[in-house]
């Protein structure tokens, strides 16, 4: 950086004759000084470079992500055409839909039809409990199932509560750090009487659909629960491993969904030590 600095001087004399008359002098000074920004030998201008540097940097990161971003742009799309909502916040990007009340009392419609298929099959069954009766106990446990694992898993697990996501509707999503390798989905069904075994099959083939649609939804690994809720009065004909037996029937792991056979009255009696038993597997 260059400063001119310029001194204008009228100077009055007077000549051998003893006339007046006037001589201007002109005093110019340089001053020169340097930036901080100046570059060695002045061969580039630092300013100009700083400010091409952070966009140049921008677009080199996008042309080597382009194809990353490409599909969770699209994977984001394909959510929003399905009716999915898509949340902002401190947790992340969440790409689900909550249900609301409507919508949870429909998805236990759903589970009492399906009750009802379920019972039709076995013969030895007299008498189906009303609609009016098994929907309000299906929510009433799912809402204890939630208290409990929110009780006792949060804040090292998120516990996410009837969810839709691609089209299903998951009663139970629970999500890991980041640094654990899987998250978890875990699925209620509800008998207040007996129920056809063949039918866990079917159940157990939905679990693992729906964990393979999470999967490719979150890009995480992901565990599938069966919680087998009974009623009180109800006793287990089988014991817990043949259950496990025919849930897992279908696939080649047999290992592939945890089956947990529960009384609805000790649902509130499970603690952090006997879930995180249930998650370890």
């Amino acid at each position: 950086m260059k400063t001119i600095v310029k001194h204008d001087k009228l100077i009055n004399k007077k000549d051998s004759l003893k006339k007046h008359f006037s001589e201007r002098h002109i005093t110019i000074e340089t001053i020169t000084s340097k930036e901080q920004n100046n570059c060695i030998f002045n061969l580039c201008d630092c300013n100009l470079l700083s400010d091409l540097l952070w966009p140049s940097t921008v677009l080199i990161i996008f042309f080597v992500i382009r194809k990353q971003l490409k599909k969770i742009i699209d994977n984001i799309g394909d959510r929003i055409k399905n009716g999915d909502k898509i949340k902002f916040g401190t947790d992340g990007i969440e790409i689900s839909q909550e249900l609301n009340s409507q919508e949870v009392n429909k998805k236990a419609e759903k589970e009492f039809e399906e009750f009802v298929e379920n019972q039709e099959k076995e013969t030895n069954i007299k008498k189906i409990i009303p609609k009016e009766e098994y929907i309000p106990k299906y929510i009433e446990i799912e809402r204890k199932i939630f208290e409990v694992l929110l009780k006792n898993l949060y804040p090292d697990y998120r516990i996410l509560s009837n969810r839709r996501l691609q089209g299903y509707e998951y009663d139970f999503i629970i999500e890991t750090e980041e640094k654990r390798e899987h998250d978890f989905i875990l699925e209620v069904k509800y008998f207040p009487n007996k129920f056809n075994k063949n039918s866990l099959k079917d159940i157990g083939i939905k679990l693992d659909l729906m964990a393979q649609v999470y999967k490719n939804t979150a890009k995480r690994k992901v565990k599938p629960i069966l919680f087998i809720i009974l009623k009180s009065e109800t006793k287990m004909e089988s014991e817990s491993s043949e259950v496990f037996n025919y849930v897992n029937t279908p696939f080649k792991d047999k290992n592939r969904i945890k089956v947990v056979v529960i009384n609805q009255n000790d649902i509130e009696s499970l603690n952090r030590v006997s879930i995180i038993d249930i998650l370890d597997y």
